[in-house]
């Protein structure tokens, strides 16, 4: 498999809403989780016909094409998902009054990554530092709308979003075994920038442009080559997902023993027409969010969650790991 990297650069505000499903029009998240990603990706298939959205789903479901989540740069910096360890050795602090600064760190800067890991009392984590990198990559907005169709009143509502600043983005690993699939996947994803990514893109939301992909083999960036290292570990004491996912049943006990992980809910609503008369919420599934840790690989799921409409309504949770010795 060979891996590319994928800068968007947004051109809109970018509407995600939080997993927990409360308030979730008003939220605002700055990354894309890898399933909504690929879900969105459905939808452009659909619009070139069925031959192409059944190549695009026979390339997921057989782990032809494999992505992370979509997940922040500045310049030339990248974000990862914050591991979670939950062993104090692994992260210790330069000052132990910084300890609840922790829990503001959603990101470890890929430049601050094998420091993180490799923490120690002598050699501990600069905290602040990794703040201040990840500080103001977008700006939060909230607009208030108000609903008029099938109201007997006007409804004020308020939608939340985000501004990505200057020279910030979301970028997008992914990993294709063919040029066939590369070429595809580039396809739905160019016609993904027009349309938009998220919620609201009715309104304009969600629209980006996306610069020439890296080849990351083949690339001379010293932090390209950090990162496709990590991809590449397969002799690791750990492996960090990059993205959401989840083992199928086979596979779970033995990939969350001594494994650190937390869930993340996934719902969401079937954006087809022609699934059923009216728009459906998809069955809500508990996946692994990026960030979880195991000692060993899973190959994942991909799971139908149609319930009695039109078509397969399709959950991808194939996951994309990073290897880390600690």
């Amino acid at each position: 498999m060979k891996y590319y990297l994928y800068r968007l650069n947004f051109l809109t505000a970018l509407h995600i809403g939080n997993d927990s499903g409360l308030d979730n029009l008003a939220s605002a998240e700055i990354t894309i989780h890898s399933d909504t990603v690929y879900s969105a990706l459905c939808t452009e298939a659909v619009l070139y016909g069925q031959d192409t959205l059944n190549r695009w789903v026979d390339l997921a479901k057989n782990v032809q094409i494999l992505f992370s989540d979509a997940l922040p740069f500045r310049e030339n910096e990248y974000f990862l998902p914050k591991p979670a360890f939950r062993k104090q050795s692994v992260h210790p602090l330069s000052n132990p009054k910084d300890r609840k600064l922790m829990k503001k760190l959603s990101f470890i800067p890929l430049s601050m990554f094998h420091e993180y890991l490799s923490a120690s009392d002598s050699t501990p984590f600069d905290i602040r530092r990794a703040l201040s990198l990840q500080k103001d990559l977008v700006f939060p907005v909230k607009r208030q709308c108000v609903a008029i169709s099938g109201q007997e009143a006007t409804l004020p509502y308020f939608v939340g979003s985000v501004y990505f600043n200057d020279n910030c983005g979301l970028y997008l690993i992914v990993g294709a075994e063919t040029e066939d699939a590369k070429k595809l996947f580039e396809k739905l994803l160019s016609s993904l920038s027009y349309n938009g990514i998220g919620g609201k893109r009715s309104a304009g939301l969600g629209k980006f442009r996306y610069d020439e992909p890296i080849a990351m083999e083949t690339s001379k960036d010293p932090s390209i080559c950090t990162l496709l290292e990590l991809l590449l570990n397969r002799n690791a004491d750990y492996y960090i997902t990059l993205n959401t996912s989840l083992p199928k049943e086979e596979e779970m006990e033995e990939a969350l023993t001594d494994g650190h992980f937390v869930l993340c809910r996934r719902g969401g609503f079937i954006q087809s027409t022609k699934y059923a008369a009216e728009f459906q919420k998809k069955k809500t599934v508990y996946a692994l969010a990026p960030g979880t840790c195991v000692e060993r690989t899973y190959s994942g799921e991909f799971l139908d969650l149609a319930q009695g409409g039109a078509h397969p309504v399709y959950r991808y949770l194939k996951p994309m790991f990073a290897g880390v010795n600690v």
